[in-house]
């Protein structure tokens, strides 16, 4: 599911960028 966040993160920008790494995280604990 991370993955998903970050094809989305990559097209938001520097701004995806930091949300992206909070949201790895989560994902990581949530898969």
């Amino acid at each position: 599911m991370y993955l998903e966040t970050g094809d989305r993160v990559v097209i938001a920008g520097e701004a995806g960028r930091e949300e992206f790494r909070v949201t790895s995280i989560f994902s990581a604990g949530d898969g």
